[in-house]
């Protein structure tokens, strides 16, 4: 892939450009946890020089996707419990008034195509990459249309972490996965029901609800199962332990 450089403003740089790739191979699970990234295949690869490299690289580390180590280069952090925790705490904190802040500027005909999409995932619960897709536009939804910038910028990150950890969480499940799925579209539809109806109270709760529902349910698959990677020849095999739920209070 060819990359070129753009006048500010117009196009993203090219060392965003570049971070903007290795970002998504990792939030995917093409670039696993623990892996290494050379500088020499990825430059072949990305068909860039090491500057811009290593400045994504740098962004990178600074958003908590690697980390870089003196004289070895940076590696794709790991997710731990730790991680999952951390995350879903401050998203509960945040994301319930966020979406109260975001309410009004949404537009009739984005409610009407995010419901559309989770009737899709209804009537077919078994379509996982779907029910993901209509997972991120649920929750990127207040995101799109926040005036704050600085609460954008931090759901962004905390968006595309919580995306890598629940990937490689559940792209790992089988049948099983169809009732979980089923109930996290029931809990997306109240939410869009109370932007339909433009209830703040109702809005703020269905958030609340679902983001702690959702993080028993990431705990849940993480305890079931292992997390097996592919890192340097050799498998390392994640568990889990349980998260205690965390009361919060509106």
């Amino acid at each position: 892939m060819d990359y070129k450089e753009y006048a500010l403003g117009k196009t993203p740089s090219l060392k965003k450009q570049v971070y903007d790739t290795l970002r998504m191979k990792i939030v995917s699970g093409e670039l696993l946890p623990g892996a290494r990234l050379h500088e020499e295949g990825l430059c072949g690869e990305l068909g860039v020089s090491r500057a811009p490299l290593r400045e994504a690289m740098n962004m990178l580390d600074r958003d908590g996707f690697v980390r870089i180590i003196p004289r070895r280069g940076a590696v794709v952090t790991d997710v731990t419990q730790n991680d999952i925790e951390m995350l879903w705490n401050i998203r509960i904190l945040l994301e319930p008034n966020a979406a109260v802040m975001a309410m009004d500027n949404i537009p009739e005909k984005k409610v009407l195509e995010l419901r559309e999409m989770l009737q899709r995932v209804e009537n077919d619960p078994s379509d996982f990459v779907r029910y993901m897709e209509s997972d991120i536009a649920v929750h990127a939804l207040f995101v799109d249309y926040l005036d704050n910038r600085y609460l954008k910028d931090i759901l962004w990150n905390l968006k595309e972490h919580s995306m890598r950890m629940r990937w490689n969480v559940e792209q790992k499940r089988t049948a099983e996965s169809v009732p979980v799925i089923l109930e996290s579209t029931k809990e997306h539809m109240a939410i869009i029901q109370a932007v339909e109806d433009r209830q703040s109270d109702a809005l703020y709760d269905a958030v609340m609800k679902h983001l702690i529902d959702s993080k028993f349910r990431t705990m849940n698959i993480s305890n079931e199962k292992h997390m097996e990677f592919e890192t340097n020849g050799r498998k390392a095999t994640l568990n889990f332990m349980h998260i205690t739920k965390v009361k919060t209070d509106k």
